[in-house]
C-alpha cells in the first residue's frame, strides 16, 4: 500500500504542508544546510578540526543536499515541504519499511526564522498520521546525543517519541 500525497493539506496557523515540488529542492536543501551547522559547530567543539575534517569534510553540506536529492529522485511522495503561503518554511523526509512496519523520519528541520511556533511539532504529528495510514506498527527517529542535536531530541519528544536506544561513536586518531 503506497501513501500517495497529491494535495497541501492544513498544518497549523497559515501554514501548510504538502509534497515538494522540484522547483523547490534548492530552498529545502539550503534549510538543511543551515539547520546541520550547529551540529558540525558542536563536532568540531568534541572533536577537533582535524578529525571533524576526517570525517566529515569540507563537502558535508553538498552531501546533505544530495541525500536529500536522493531522496526526491526515489521516492517523491516521501518529501514534504512546509508552506507559508508560497515560501518554503521547513521539510521532513521519511521512508516506510513494510518488511518491519517500521516509518522512519529522516532529514527534517524548520528554518531557523520560523522555530517555536509549533511547526515541527505538527510536522511530525503529520508524518506519523500517515504512518498509521500506510499501516505501519511503530515509528522511528534517529539524532545525535550531543548539543547541537538537543533542539531535535526535544522536539521528538514533544511530538511522542518516548523509546530511545542511545548509541555512541567513538573515534582514535591513528599516529
Amino acid at each position: 500500500m503506497e501513501v500517495i500525497l497529491v494535495a497541501d493539506s492544513h498544518l497549523i496557523s497559515s501554514f501548510r504542508i504538502g509534497p515538494a515540488r522540484p522547483d523547490e529542492l534548492d530552498t529545502i536543501c539550503e534549510i538543511a544546510k543551515i539547520a546541520w551547522e550547529p551540529i558540525h559547530e558542536t563536532m568540531i567543539d568534541a572533536l577537533g578540526e582535524d578529525v571533524h575534517q576526517a570525517v566529515s569534510g569540507d563537502d558535508w553540506r553538498d552531501r546533505k543536499a544530495d541525500q536529500i536529492r536522493c531522496q526526491f529522485t526515489d521516492q517523491p511522495d516521501w518529501i514534504l515541504a512546509i508552506r507559508e503561503g508560497s515560501k518554503v518554511v521547513g521539510f521532513v523526509t521519511f521512508v516506510f519499511d513494510r518488511s518491519i512496519s517500521v516509518g522512519t523520519i529522516r532529514n527534517n528541520a524548520v528554518h531557523p526564522d520560523y522555530q517555536g511556533k509549533g511547526i515541527a511539532t505538527e510536522m511530525y504529528s503529520h508524518v506519523l498520521g500517515l504512518f498509521k495510514k500506510a499501516g505501519m506498527s511503530f515509528a522511528r527517529v534517529g539524532t545525535g546525543g550531543d548539543l547541537g542535536h538537543a533542539p531535535a531530541r526535544r522536539a521528538y519528544e514533544k511530538a511522542g517519541f518516548d523509546l530511545r536506544r542511545e548509541d555512541v561513536v567513538y573515534y582514535k586518531v591513528l599516529e
